[in-house]
């Protein structure tokens, strides 16, 4: 609430103060761009480019100046807008420029605090979060702390790491080609081999096996990362 209000203040500030052609005229008009644009996407925004369409001779005709306003033109292609600022110019009256804007959006990424190995539940102090400009972010990254924490570790991953989609789950994945122990229940009895996981499965799920005691692939219940238990 506190910073709305200095927001507001400071625009109005801004709204009735006489401008001349100089540097702080485009730094004024370029942060209540920036403003605007932060809430409309949601994100802490950085203006990249911004450039003059229309009225750069309004600008420089040397004449005091009030900034009455800026405000959207339209959003013109990923990450760009229009933007127009009207101006009351002594000489010209209502005057406006056009801007070509750019910029780049602000989200929270997350990094491994310490090593973590497969198959942890991850817990809050085994993350923090970072600051990374949208357009360097990799696909999948993590922009949630929803989708981490009580998470499980997909694979181990170093301190440092930033978090992505493909490193946890809800449940760990273990991967085709793992050896397993399967435990055969025939009725009654109980016997114990070895297998072959033939496709990755999830832990408490069902796996498909091939079984070096029957020389067949059989299905069974993933109990542990290498444990599967068959029944007949």
């Amino acid at each position: 609430m506190i910073a709305r209000t200095s927001t507001i203040i400071i625009f109005l500030l801004f709204s009735w103060y006489p401008l001349y052609a100089t540097d702080t005229t485009m730094d004024t008009i370029q942060y209540l761009i920036a403003d605007d644009l932060s809430k409309r996407t949601g994100f802490d925004v950085e203006i990249t480019n911004m450039r003059i369409v229309k009225g750069q001779d309004i600008l420089n005709n040397g004449q005091p100046k009030i900034l009455k306003k800026v405000q959207m033109d339209r959003f013109s292609g990923k990450n760009k807008a229009q933007y127009v600022a009207i101006l009351d110019d002594k000489m010209q009256g209502l005057t406006h420029i056009l801007f070509d804007v750019a910029f780049d959006q602000s989200v929270e990424v997350f990094v491994t605090s310490r090593h973590l190995q497969k198959g942890v539940t991850i817990n809050p102090e085994d993350f923090y979060p970072v600051k990374q400009k949208m357009s360097r972010i990799l696909p999948g990254t993590i922009t949630s702390k929803d989708k981490i924490q009580g998470k499980i570790t997909q694979i181990a991953l170093g301190q440092g790491v930033v978090l992505r989609e493909s490193h946890v789950s809800d449940t760990i994945t273990i991967k085709r080609g793992q050896k397993v122990n399967v435990t055969l229940e025939i009725d009654n009895v109980v016997l114990s081999t070895q297998g072959t996981l033939k496709a990755d499965a999830a832990l408490g799920g069902i796996a498909r096996v091939y079984c070096e005691t029957t020389k067949k692939e059989i299905q069974g219940l993933l109990v542990s990362q290498g444990q599967v238990r068959v029944r007949l």
